[in-house]
């Protein structure tokens, strides 16, 4: 009796006789008397309403795209609600793995930096010193200074330290400065310039990182839910593709940003454009200079040894 009530509401409605409101009323109410017809017997009382308020949402969408020539309205109404109940069985899945791979995750990094929350001891709370304030060179000063070293040894040795600036610490600097009786404070600075000229590259260099640690980050985590995944025996083939799909595009995106990252690094350096103007030379000499790096290698090496000593 209840069949032919569901196949007679689109004549009802086309005659006037039912509203749509009233329709969707009506096959609710169905849904709610008649629900282990759907197979959600199997499912809890809040499952089961929440079928009904899905399909409350969407009844008028069901009415208006029924086409009476491919049949009659039950089995397309039947094929509805359980679209529906499947949607809502996936979503409640991808939210359990999601879950399960939080807590994960969250209890592996709580894990491993276990060490560095440390109680407080009277050596770390001792009283801070006063940062160290570098005296302050004008440009005209620092060109003049740098113009100063006219040997071809001292020449080699500044153009690489401010050419690769990024790849030399203070410590660093102190060290070399010192085994090859150059001033460190003109170095220094002229490495602070020669990374203002690098700002950008550095800002797209870090923004790619980030980038790439968020691909990596993904990677991982749709790689635990595959793990996850093939140990349950209720997972379905859908979303075991899905997940393996996203896997793959961000273990691509990972992998292709790694390769551009590996490529950047050997630009990031300060131009012999910037060298030039500093050491008051052309570029053709700076090339020069960084070819005779080579040349001088091992008596640098040597130097800095016997100052260390």
């Amino acid at each position: 009796m209840m069949k032919i009530e569901l196949n007679q509401i689109p004549v009802l409605l086309e005659q006037g006789t039912i509203t749509k409101n009233e329709a969707v009323n009506f096959m609710a109410e169905f849904i709610y008397k008649n629900y282990p017809l759907f197979g959600l017997h199997k499912f809890d009382e809040d499952f089961r309403e929440e079928i009904i308020v899905n399909f409350l949402e969407k009844g008028r969408i069901v009415l208006d795209s029924f086409d009476k020539r491919i049949g009659n309205f039950f089995p397309y109404f039947y094929a509805h609600i359980t679209s529906i109940i499947n949607k809502n069985i996936k979503n409640r899945a991808k939210n359990c793995l999601n879950e399960l791979c939080t807590v994960n995750q969250e209890y592996s990094k709580v894990f491993y930096d276990r060490l560095k929350y440390e109680p407080l001891t009277p050596l770390l709370a001792a009283e801070p010193k006063p940062p160290y304030v570098r005296k302050k060179i004008t440009p005209e000063e620092l060109r003049a200074a740098l113009q100063n070293y006219s040997s071809k040894k001292e020449r080699v040795i500044v153009t690489l330290l401010l050419k690769y600036v990024l790849y030399f610490d203070e410590n660093s600097i102190y060290a070399i400065c010192k085994a090859m009786n150059i001033d460190p404070q003109i170095i220094l600075e002229g490495s602070r310039l020669c990374k203002n000229t690098l700002q950008q590259k550095i800002e797209r260099h870090h923004e790619l990182s980030e980038s790439r640690n968020k691909s990596y980050y993904y990677h991982n985590r749709y790689q635990s839910q595959l793990n996850l995944l093939t140990n349950m025996e209720n997972s379905s083939e859908e979303v075991n593709s899905e997940v393996l799909q996203k896997y793959k595009h961000h273990t691509n995106l990972w992998q292709a940003k790694n390769r551009i990252l590996s490529t950047q690094a050997s630009h990031m350096v300060t131009s012999n454009k910037v060298i030039a103007n500093l050491l008051g030379i052309c570029e053709r000499q700076v090339r020069y200079y960084l070819a005779c790096a080579k040349n001088y290698s091992k008596i640098f090496k040597e130097e800095i040894e016997k100052s260390a000593l």
